[in-house]
């Protein structure tokens, strides 16, 4: 309770910002869409160690390096409609608190603070492109969703028949 009370304090903070913030981060993790997760360790006190999602072009591509991003911090929809998408419960349950609009970035050091998982990220990008050369369309994304649990490529009424008949993929 004390924790979601700090974080929405911090949100509070974060929908009033005007202003850009140069943080120095550590990429801790990459998604399907290639869009970093980043651990803050620089910059104002109020907001190192919260972890964000960064949005705009010049995503890092390692996990592990360490960055220097400036931008603006923005809020996760709330979803107000009922059947509406929450951003907000969404990114909580991952550990995040906001996201940051990348304005500029750059890679200060990429010794790679995770090898191991930046390892598999590597390996999982290489078998991706492995199973679009060995299978064509519906085919390849089923296989990269069972194999991978990237279900991005998986047609919206495939997913449902997975759905109904209790097949799950994540992803």
């Amino acid at each position: 309770v004390e924790e979601q009370r700090a974080q929405d304090a911090l949100c509070e903070r974060i929908a009033n910002m005007e202003t850009k913030e140069t943080f120095g981060a550590l990429v801790y993790d990459l998604d399907n869409n290639n869009h970093a997760y980043v651990l803050l360790l620089e910059g104002k006190k109020e907001y190192l160690g919260i972890r964000v999602v960064l949005y705009g072009n010049n995503q890092p591509t390692t996990i592990g390096d360490y960055i220097r991003v400036e931008g603006k911090l923005v809020n996760f929809s709330r979803g107000t409609n009922p059947g509406e998408f929450n951003g907000m419960a969404y990114y909580r349950l991952q550990g995040l608190s906001c996201g940051l609009m990348i304005e500029n970035i750059e890679t200060l050091d990429s010794s790679v603070a995770y090898p191991i998982k930046a390892y598999l990220y590597q390996w999982k990008k290489e078998f991706s492109t492995r199973i679009k050369l060995c299978a064509t369309g519906e085919s390849s994304g089923l296989y990269q969703g069972l194999l991978l649990g990237d279900k991005t490529e998986i047609s919206d009424e495939t997913i449902r028949l997975f759905k109904r008949n209790n097949v799950l993929i994540r992803g």
